[in-house]
């Protein structure tokens, strides 16, 4: 690396941890961890909600919508990521980001009710995908029973989802699937590891594959 690629990095990071630096002043989200920011938005109409980051995180052009209280974003070591919006309703839920995973640009990971999000470590999201523990409005029976709670979402590690993939409340993806684009993981989706899942809901398709960028 010559000596002008060198300052121009050098400011570059000055450039990401200054925004860092106003980013934490600036919200009354509680923020920390070993990262630079550039270009984030926060919006935060609660209390006591948190983005706990790892070491050499990169966040661009994301956004965090802050619903209700005690919210909290983990996000584990080496991410980068861009354009991805972050969005929790009512209380205590939590979005957690595994080692090493890529959230592609467009995505949207939204919780909330006490639920949780997680994605595994080394697990790639291509762009557009959605993934939500709820359907934001309550639907309720005859006799005015609710008969879609919010639930968990867990997608295991090294799994690969295609573009523009919606995973449901109660979706869990096992670890090391392939989920074919604009398919549709449900709460009833039956995934097994190694496996390729595609349509709308997703099946197995095919089992004992393994997948590498």
């Amino acid at each position: 690396m010559n000596s002008l690629n060198r300052i121009v990095l050098s400011f570059k990071i000055l450039r990401y941890k200054l925004n860092y630096l106003l980013l934490r002043g600036f919200h009354r989200t509680t923020i920390k961890g070993h990262l630079c920011v550039r270009n984030v938005r926060i919006s935060d109409k609660g209390k006591n909600n948190k983005i706990l980051a790892g070491k050499n995180v990169i966040l661009k052009n994301c956004k965090f919508f802050f619903q209700g209280n005690n919210h909290v974003v983990l996000i584990g070591d080496g991410i980068r990521i861009s354009g991805v919006t972050f969005a929790f309703e009512k209380e205590g839920s939590c979005i957690e980001l595994g080692r090493g995973a890529w959230i592609g640009p467009g995505c949207c990971l939204s919780a909330m009710a006490r639920t949780k999000i997680y994605i595994g470590i080394c697990t790639l999201l291509a762009r557009d995908c959605i993934v939500r523990t709820s359907d934001s409005h309550v639907v309720m029976d005859e006799n005015g029973s609710v008969i879609n709670t919010p639930q968990d979402i867990m997608i295991g590690n090294h799994a690969w989802l295609g573009e523009q993939v919606f995973v449901l409340k109660g979706a869990h993806i096992a670890d090391n699937c392939i989920v074919g684009a604009r398919s549709v993981v449900t709460g009833s989706t039956k995934t097994e590891a190694s496996s390729i899942i595609v349509g709308q809901p997703a099946k197995i398709i095919k089992k004992n594959v393994s997948w590498k960028l």
